[in-house]
């Protein structure tokens, strides 16, 4: 059975900030121009989710809110 996929109100904090740090990505896009810090910053997005137990249902909501590319 699924949970709520809604984020917490730190949750959705985590993630806006997340999203303010994310490098520099091609313009109308969430696509990291460079890819190692393309990986630095999906290691610490993973980071976060993990240490705010962000859910698999609550994952994708979580990503979109930091920016993460699809």
């Amino acid at each position: 059975m699924s949970t709520n996929p809604t984020l917490t109100i730190n949750q959705k904090k985590a993630a806006k900030e997340l999203r303010t740090q994310r490098p520099m990505c091609l313009p109308g896009t969430n696509a990291i121009i460079s890819a190692k810090e393309a990986r630095a910053w999906h290691d610490l997005v993973a980071t976060a989710a993990t240490g705010l137990d962000v859910t698999t249902d609550q994952l994708p909501a979580f990503c979109d809110l930091a920016g993460v590319a699809d």
